[in-house]
């Protein structure tokens, strides 16, 4: 009874507020998916001019990954004397060396160097991509990791987008493969990357990028030094592509483009269970704190809010229903109320979801979306709230907030 009692007060007084709030979220949320179906696909044109690339890659025991990425670089369709590939080892302790050093011996004529990564900061991985970018010779530096893989069109739709508009920076889409048998983590994956990418979309749609992928990043490697590459931020482990973008954003606000290519999108494995996946996640959360655009910082909080007030409603409904007071016209308000507002989220979201979901041929996996709409706030609101405090784990290794 005394539980009814405080769910009751307390929902009568902040029903105003919560309304708001998903409210703001649906607007966001249906502004992303019209933007992003806004944003012009791109089709690549025949160039002559070739930009120089050099494609850096970090590694950390990758060797159940590397013979995909490595295939995949030795099929790229692109002038052999314009492109190089730096890989850089991050202390691995597998034979992710050892595979890496046959791959060069067997393809002589592609321009490939592996280098050991030196660690002089808190963020190894930014250690290594300061590494590569010091390394390479050409002007245009594409970042992207060690389990991903590509088309072999890759590098000349980069280059005719290049030669196009003239970017100081490109975001490139990115989309878990769908080569494994999908589990159920694996096809709350894709909806959860699928509505990153949506957002990632119409942020750029609406010309206020907020977020990108370290996994295809392409920048030019004048404007990164420029700018000072990873400087201010080196103490906090992840944010390589976020911190980046950020700085971008404020010097070149108009030369900062996504790269919306069916024939450029990069594929990443899928995380294989669920502790690895709310790694992942909090890793990625845990940066949000250092953002310094107001507009990411808000799209943080009023997403955060959001999937906090669904994961209340889900737990509010069944105890409004079950509990005595059920008959009184106030309760079944409130239900109604919440069944309302949950129904009016869960619509938004598969608005922008479905939308991202067609241009990366991942239509398929909607089906999934009556059952993961439930868990997805749950997992959320978790992987938030434990990015406030908690210490992660990335590549064997243990990272302090």
């Amino acid at each position: 009874m005394l539980c009814y009692i405080a769910i009751y007060l307390f929902t009568n007084s902040m029903s105003e507020i919560l309304f708001i709030i998903i409210c703001l979220y649906a607007v966001l949320i249906g502004v992303f998916a019209i933007a992003s179906w806004q944003l012009p696909n791109y089709t690549p044109k025949s160039q002559t001019v070739h930009a120089g690339l050099s494609i850096i890659i970090p590694f950390r025991n990758e060797v159940h990954n590397l013979p995909l990425l490595l295939q995949a670089i030795a099929q790229l369709n692109y002038p052999k004397d314009y492109f190089e590939v730096i890989l850089i080892n991050d202390d691995s302790q597998d034979k992710s060396v050892l595979l890496v050093q046959k791959f060069i011996q067997s393809y002589p004529d592609l321009q490939i160097t592996c280098l050991n990564s030196i660690r002089i900061s808190g963020s190894p991985k930014k250690d290594a991509l300061n590494l590569g970018v010091q390394h390479a010779k050409h002007e245009w530096i594409i970042t992207t990791d060690a389990d991903c893989t590509f088309l072999a069109s890759w590098l000349e739709t980069i280059n005719s987008f290049i030669q196009e508009k003239h970017p100081k920076m490109i975001a490139g889409p990115v989309a878990i493969t769908t080569k494994q048998a999908s589990s159920f983590i694996q096809n709350f994956e894709q909806l959860d990357t699928l509505s990153l990418m949506g957002a990632t979309l119409g942020g750029f749609g609406i010309n206020s990028p907020f977020m990108c992928n370290g996994a295809h990043l392409i920048y030019e490697k004048s404007a990164f030094i420029a700018q000072g590459g990873f400087s201010n931020n080196t103490h906090i482990a992840s944010g390589d592509d976020q911190f980046l973008l950020e700085k971008f954003v404020k010097a070149y606000p108009k030369q900062i483009h996504y790269l919306k290519s069916s024939q450029a999108i990069v594929s990443t494995q899928p995380q294989q269970s669920w502790g690895g996946l709310i790694a992942q996640r909090v890793r990625w959360a845990s940066k949000t704190a250092a953002y310094t655009l107001w507009f990411a910082k808000m799209i943080g909080i009023i997403v955060l809010l959001a999937n906090l007030i669904t994961t209340v409603l889900l737990i509010l409904i069944p105890i409004l229903y079950f509990s005595d007071g059920f008959q009184n016209t106030s309760t079944r308000f409130l239900e109604t109320l919440s069944l309302y507002t949950l129904f009016f989220k869960w619509s938004i979201d598969f608005v922008l979801i479905a939308q991202t979901s067609r241009f990366f041929d991942r239509v398929n996996y909607l089906r999934w979306y009556p059952i993961i709409m439930v868990c997805y706030p749950f997992a959320n609101t978790y992987i938030a709230i434990k990015s406030l405090f908690s210490p992660y784990e990335w590549k064997g290794r243990r990272f302090s907030k």
